[in-house]
């Protein structure tokens, strides 16, 4: 080495330089792959959750206007009127061929398509379903009887003292599916679709005209995996239809055991990466040559997470809210990665939430909505027609009830906005109350009008003083007794123990319903957030009863919290500060 001239030091040096980075150059490749492929999946996973919500809201859409159907059939309208009433719906809805009516007699009593009667339809199955007890059916695709072409079926039946009186039905047009589904990608090679229960692919984007033959998914397809209810990433595989290799993510369509299909091709994902790999493999081999450019690499190591974060953030504003960094080490760099991703995870989780909350609050508003739009019309054909308002009371309190639960829906978002800027109103009146006469206000209601659940009442107390608002704490305590019979089935106990622990006031209201996902329980107190589970019927709501109540209660400075059951369900605790003097005043005020 002492006889080695400077120029071959170097050498050795630069040698000794490029084996090491040209070993973290090939790992840091394969950990960027391995990150785009799973960014891919999460990236399309978060793509097909959005056009599972878009596909539910069209079908509850749907139900809602078969309901306002209903109303028409009950009605007295002729046949000829509600077939006008039917043909008007029909225009507001171009992506439905067909509306219709089928008697109880199973019998297709009136539709938009033609003048038919007297044909039989038991021997269809998703009328045996409904007559099996399932209200909102969708059927898988077929081809349609009514007009010869391919579509799905959404139908509703209508049930009065257990006997059937009707099934209202929505005939799809498939090629027009597309437009219930607001989702763009950036990516050209982009498809997805959605997938009925028996592998016929009901809609696919880049072919909406596909044939009924080229429909069926192949045997051994992976797909089918999620009509079974498993999330499927589908890693590399060839398309027969694209000819090329492709990869994506497959997610069940929970409640009629359908499935959502998001491809892109292999090559537009990953093909980037390659183009780097071979780019950086001739500027390292460059390095081997060029003494200078060992300063370049060096300049490059301090850049690179630079050009990371600038990149991300940029990509961050544009609104691609999956951007995300990976800097090793633990330098100042590295922990402003960290922060960046953490950051992002945040930004990201604020605006799922505020789409979540757009969702819920537009599928909660259209309901009572759909009724009283639904009332006004069948007032007004009668009011056209010249025919007697005889219903018009029952019509009217239908309307204001409707109108209630609009208010109701409007003054928990405005409560919920208060809070947030802590402007939520909370009169502890410079006196204690009795916690236990609050706990007995808010049960009672319950007991008295709830007839398919036991709620008990357990207390060893007739007194606990709280420096407190009555009419606010007693709104906590209606909330958690109200889901808890939202998510509890039909005869099951709801227990609501008051107890003392050592200075403090501690009431659990437990149930035996569905349990709270243990990854979702820290979320369930955050605004407009509502669980996921297994709940056979989504039982309404924005998400906003636990936010306010857990405002209220840490205006109270208590804590509100909840936990899993060892069996079944949860049990929701509110701790509050019992106000007492120990020595002979006894109870004082606040």
């Amino acid at each position: 080495m002492k006889n080695l001239t400077l120029r071959t030091r170097l050498y050795f040096l630069i040698l000794i330089i490029l084996i090491p980075l040209l070993a973290l150059q090939f790992v840091s490749m394969y950990q960027r792959y391995q990150d785009t492929v799973q960014s891919e999946f999460r990236s399309s996973q978060e793509l097909g959750e959005a056009i599972t919500a878009a596909f539910n809201n069209h079908l509850e859409n749907i139900w809602n206007i078969e309901k306002s159907i209903s109303f028409a059939i009950a009605s007295d309208l002729s046949l000829q009127e509600i077939r006008i009433y039917l043909n008007d719906l029909l225009r507001d809805y171009p992506l439905v061929r067909v509306f219709g009516w089928i008697d109880a007699d199973l019998n297709i009593l009136v539709n938009t398509f033609q003048e038919v009667g007297g044909t039989p339809l038991n021997d269809r199955g998703y009328i045996q379903r409904i007559l099996s007890g399932e209200e909102y059916i969708v059927s898988d695709l077929l081809k349609s009887r009514t007009t010869g072409q391919l579509a799905y079926l959404i139908c509703r039946g209508f049930w009065e003292d257990e006997e059937l009186k009707g099934i209202a039905f929505a005939e799809v047009d498939v090629t027009k599916l597309g437009t219930v589904f607001p989702v763009t990608r950036n990516r050209l090679s982009s498809d997805f679709g959605l997938i009925d229960s028996t592998g016929m692919i009901i809609y696919r984007s880049t072919y909406p005209d596909l044939s009924f033959e080229h429909r069926q998914l192949k045997p051994d397809s992976l797909a089918r995996l999620a009509l079974q209810g498993e999330i499927v990433n589908l890693h590399k595989f060839h398309s027969s239809v694209f000819g090329e290799l492709r990869m994506g993510i497959c997610l069940p369509v929970k409640g009629i055991n359908w499935a959502v299909f998001v491809t892109d091709s292999v090559d537009e994902v990953i093909g980037g990466i390659r183009k780097d790999l071979i780019h950086q493999l001739c500027i390292l081999t460059g390095v081997t040559l060029f003494s200078v450019i060992t300063g370049l690499l060096i300049m490059r190591s301090f850049t690179k997470p630079i050009f990371a974060l600038q990149n991300a953030t940029q990509s961050l504003a544009k609104g691609d809210f999956s951007a995300r960094v990976t800097i090793e080490g633990s330098d100042e760099l590295a922990k402003t990665g960290r922060i960046f991703n953490h950051m992002a995870d945040w930004i990201q989780e604020l605006q799922f939430s505020r789409l979540k909350f757009l969702q819920s609050a537009a599928h909660e508003l259209r309901n009572p909505m759909a009724g009283i739009k639904g009332v006004l019309a069948l007032i007004r054909r009668k009011v056209e027609t010249g025919k007697p308002l005889d219903n018009i009371l029952k019509m009217l309190n239908i309307i204001e009830r409707e109108v209630d639960r609009l208010a109701n829906l409007l003054n928990q978002i405005m409560e919920a906005f208060r809070s947030q800027q802590g402007e939520i109103t909370i009169d502890l009146e410079k006196k204690a109350i009795n916690l236990v006469e609050v706990v007995k206000s808010a049960v009672l209601p319950f007991q008295t009008t709830n007839e398919d659940r036991s709620i008990m009442l357990q207390t060893e107390q007739s007194e606990l003083y709280i420096c407190g608002d009555y009419d606010r704490l007693e709104e906590v305590f209606l909330n958690l007794l109200s889901n808890a019979i939202k998510y509890s089935p039909i005869g099951t106990d709801i227990t609501v123990n008051v107890k003392v622990e050592d200075e403090w006031a501690i009431v659990a209201i437990q149930d035996q319903g569905i349990g709270i996902p243990e990854e979702q329980i820290k979320k369930v107190f955050d605004g407009f957030y509502r669980a996921s589970n297994t709940f056979p019927r989504d039982p309404g709501g924005m998400g906003l009863g636990l936010y306010i109540s857990k405002q209220i209660v840490q205006r109270h400075n208590g804590e509100i919290w909840v936990k899993n059951n060892q069996t079944n369900g949860s049990t929701f605790y509110v701790k509050l500060k019992l106000t007492m003097d120990r020595e002979e005043l006894g109870w004082r005020r606040c």
